[in-house]
């Protein structure tokens, strides 16, 4: 509600005085009626903040990043074929293209220009592939503008709430109606150091075990909120990964006679396909850049090219660098698909493996203590072959949960 007051230039100074004090006051208390006011400093505005952010991990089926999505409609083209993408719900279509075609190597490649969106719903246009990779690999931030703490995504508010907002540089108040995530987040961000708001309660939310509940204060939210972020990060936090596994079967494959562990020049991507015997969850991939520092988009795959995770991680040089990443849960005798592939599309750089010349015995697969690496492919940049390989294995470390 705006309040207007006219003064005539002929009341006296003291009329004036009173008049704006009252006007002051009456403004406020449509704000602090209840004591539940907040500034853009406040924690639980951080809170909001990190729940009302886009959900950039829910097109990773088509964009491979956590960094951002793609903005809907989109036409893509997944194994040759051609699909328009209107809504999320399609992409059920791409996963029904990846099973029709299990053996190959699953692509999705967009018709540009496309639009994508940061977290913070900041928007890029992409004019190209290699503007979109750009994008991809150089992905630091949530966005172009501030750096924001992760989303919260597994704590949903039920629209529409209601706001009332007051400005104190100009005593005025006004009440918001807020009708989405979107609308949420552009109303914090822009808050300034004079504006304090109150969230007229009760608001209603769904928790990450799909509850609806309902909220009666600020200190309800907070605790709500954080209580959803324990829910989300719970097993990212405390799932501690061990190559060990990995480790004994590399060992054990270099170990066998006319195999040998060398460093290699490598296709721009190289992967292999394993599978383990029980449930596991991985926790961590393990790389190295032989010779030189590098940065690599490493992805974590089903079978029929679902993506699972995939982030750009920088590693150093001749020394095992250890990634904590977004747990994965595995199912027992499936397969899946770890894989490395290189910001160039020209070159891949130098690659550590355990090998046997090709018309000898393949070393591939391989079992040991549950894990079975089942074959491997080095192609991309002119090199390699999409073809499996059954004669070398690329030192890409996957680690399991220990807890």
């Amino acid at each position: 509600m705006k309040m207007t007051k006219k003064l005539h230039l002929f009341l006296i100074t003291g009329i004036v005085a009173v008049l704006f004090a009252s006007c002051q006051t009456e403004e406020a208390e449509i704000v602090d009626n209840t004591g539940e006011t907040l500034t853009a400093a406040a924690p639980l505005t951080n809170l909001l903040s990190r729940v009302a952010m886009s959900d950039a991990t829910s097109d990773n089926i088509i964009d491979s990043t956590d960094c951002f999505k793609v903005k809907l409609p989109v036409e893509v083209i997944v194994n040759d074929q051609q699909v328009l993408v209107n809504s999320e719900e399609d992409f059920a279509a791409i996963e029904a293209i990846f099973y029709a075609t299990p053996t190959q190597n699953s692509t999705v490649d967009f018709v540009f220009p496309i639009t994508v969106i940061y977290p913070d719903y900041s928007e890029v246009i992409v004019n190209s592939q290699t503007e979109f990779e750009a994008l991809q690999y150089g992905c630091t931030a949530t966005g172009p503008g501030p750096v924001f703490e992760e989303p919260v995504s597994c704590f949903t508010i039920v629209y529409p709430i209601t706001i009332s907002g007051y400005a104190s540089a100009v005593q005025q108040a006004e009440t918001y109606t807020i009708n989405s995530d979107e609308e949420l987040f552009l109303f914090l961000l822009n808050l300034s150091a004079t504006e304090y708001y109150a969230i007229n309660y009760p608001v209603s939310f769904v928790n990450g075990e799909g509850e609806t509940v309902s909220i009666n204060s600020n200190s309800e939210c907070e605790q709500a909120i954080l209580a959803a972020i324990d829910f989300c990060f719970e097993d990212e936090d405390f799932c501690q990964g061990s190559d060990v596994v990995f480790n004994n079967l590399y060992d054990s494959v270099a170990n066998i006679e006319g195999v040998m562990e060398s460093t290699v020049w490598s296709a721009v991507t190289h992967e292999y396909t394993f599978s383990t015997s029980t449930p596991q969850t991985l926790c961590t991939i393990g790389y190295f850049s032989p010779t030189i520092d590098g940065g690599y988009m490493m992805e974590v795959l089903k079978e029929d090219g679902t993506v699972l995770y995939s982030a750009y991680h920088t590693f150093e040089a001749e020394q095992l660098t250890h990634i904590s990443i977004t747990p994965v849960n595995l199912e027992a005798n499936q397969k899946y698909i770890v894989r490395r592939r290189n910001p160039s599309t020209t070159g891949g750089g130098l690659c550590k493996v355990v090998s046997r010349v090709e018309g000898l015995e393949p070393i591939l697969p391989a079992t040991s203590n549950g894990l079975t690496i089942h074959s491997s492919k080095y192609y991309g940049g002119g090199t390699g072959s999409e073809d499996p390989n059954l004669f070398m294995i690329p030192f890409i470390t996957v680690g399991f949960s220990q807890n």
